[in-house]
């Protein structure tokens, strides 16, 4: 135990010693409103499409990467058997990683989350994983717009098993850089 804390007080200590160095920190805010369409059988009914919504807040880990904070909404088609005609919401929220590819006029992404999902009393785990292409609005590539499709799985939705979405929409995103010592 006692070379372990010596080897924390060193790893401290030399982190400490390196050069502060400034580099530029991107944060933003983007926006998902999108057409829902299940695929788990249970919930499939002809043509059924649904609404979505997500809110996303990220920072800047690295140039290509990104950390994420997410709240999502997701309407769920009126499961075989209900005796309600009203579609189901599930709202979540968890976090996860963007991964962006920077080119000269576009920007492709990929995204994972992690996601807690209320669909009425008790909670369940979901995860999310997408992908997209964003476009710069104006010369100072502070907002960006593209279209993104994203596969959305909430475990253990129902006794029949999962909830399963395909989730199609457009994503319109705002950045800012900020300088940070590193």
């Amino acid at each position: 135990m006692k070379d372990c804390s010596a080897a924390v007080r060193f790893a401290a200590l030399a982190l400490l010693a390196i050069p502060a160095a400034a580099r530029a920190v991107e944060m933003g805010l983007k926006v998902e409103p999108a057409l829902a369409l299940p695929l788990s059988a249970r919930q499939s009914q002809p043509f059924s499409v649904d609404g979505s919504g997500a809110l996303k807040g990220f920072i800047g880990l690295a140039p290509w990467a990104d950390a994420a904070a997410t709240v999502v909404m997701l309407g769920l088609p009126t499961m075989a058997g209900s005796l309600s005609p009203e579609s189901a919401r599930a709202w979540g929220a968890g976090g996860g990683l963007v991964l962006r590819l920077p080119l000269s006029g576009t920007r492709p992404w990929l995204d994972g989350d992690a996601l807690f999902v209320r669909t009425g009393l008790p909670g369940h785990f979901a995860f999310a994983a997408g992908g997209g292409l964003s476009f710069p609005l104006g010369e100072k590539r502070s907002f960006w717009l593209g279209p993104f499709v994203r596969y959305l799985q909430i475990v253990g939705y129902d006794s029949g098993g999962d909830s399963k979405s395909l989730i199609v929409g457009l994503s319109l995103e705002a950045t800012a850089s900020f300088s940070a010592a590193r």
